[in-house]
């Protein structure tokens, strides 16, 4: 039987994928396998459950770390996996980071996206108040 190492990516062949690439499963309230291997491991549920080797499709546990969406984000961008648009959740994000009195040039270097993105959900935000 082979054997498996900690350092390499344990990549799941087990369970059907979701569009970006990460193993689906229905475990205890769990939707994607890694946060529940994660789970599994350490007890706790973050926010998010980052992939160190970048692997959506990796769940090996020593590959996996807690974080928050801000941390998440700002390591895709550092990673130059940035999309060009932003999510619904990441957009929540830079009207609550404005919202707590940040200016558009702090988000935008923080998400690591272009300014005017910024100002379009500020402006956005002030339309829908």
């Amino acid at each position: 039987m082979p054997t498996m190492s900690n350092t390499e990516c344990h990549i799941c062949h087990t369970h059907k994928k979701d569009k970006f690439g990460y193993p689906r499963c229905n475990r205890n309230g769990f939707r994607l396998l890694h946060r529940w291997v994660y789970f599994q491991k350490t007890g706790e549920e973050p926010e998010v459950v980052m992939h160190t080797c970048d692997n959506p499709a990796c769940i090996n546990p020593d590959h996996l770390r807690a974080g928050t969406q801000l941390e998440n984000i700002q390591d895709r961008v550092k990673k130059s996996r940035s999309q060009s648009k932003l999510s619904e959740k990441e957009k929540l994000i830079v009207r609550e980071m404005i919202f707590k009195g940040n200016s558009e040039r702090n988000v935008s270097r923080k998400l690591g996206v272009s300014r005017a993105v910024i100002h379009l959900i500020k402006e956005k935000m002030e339309v829908e108040v």
